[in-house]
């Protein structure tokens, strides 16, 4: 497996960036996928209090404590400044969930020294991995790609 995805994997706290109240769109099934699974899972959205009754925080910065890894399900252009809020939380892995174009994001992390993730979904690799989400890590495996 990719070492970026191994990094991210081996995370302790994990911000979700683009977490809602919207309990069927991907960053609140992420953010309770990764909860499930373990981890400590902060929701970060500047539109919202709460995520699934815990608090949810406007932007990087104002999580407590370290952030090991960041899962982003929102559009680049929805999160101003992320690369220098994960540079200051010293953050050392990002995911740009699959879906949206993280070119220049990507560009921004790399040259702070942040390992980045692109065009793959989480959830086909956060252990234990089921469902269709098990079906595509096999297709993935086998083909290459979706």
């Amino acid at each position: 497996m990719d070492e970026r995805i191994n990094s991210f994997l081996s995370a302790e706290t994990i911000a979700v960036v683009g977490a809602s109240s919207h309990r069927m769109k991907f960053g609140t099934l992420a953010y309770r996928a990764l909860k499930k699974r373990g981890y400590t899972v902060y929701a970060v959205n500047p539109k919202q209090e709460t995520i699934e009754g815990d608090p949810c925080y406007p932007n990087l910065l104002l999580v407590p404590g370290a952030i090991d890894a960041v899962l982003i399900s929102t559009k680049p252009d929805n999160i101003p400044n992320l690369i220098e809020q994960a540079k200051a939380k010293n953050v050392k892995v990002i995911w740009g969930q699959r879906g949206s174009d993280y070119t220049e994001l990507k560009q921004m992390a790399d040259k702070a020294g942040i390992q980045m993730i692109t065009d793959r979904c989480i959830l086909m690799y956060a252990e234990p991995v089921r469902g269709i989400h098990a079906l595509h890590r096999f297709v993935v495996s086998r083909f290459g790609s979706l």
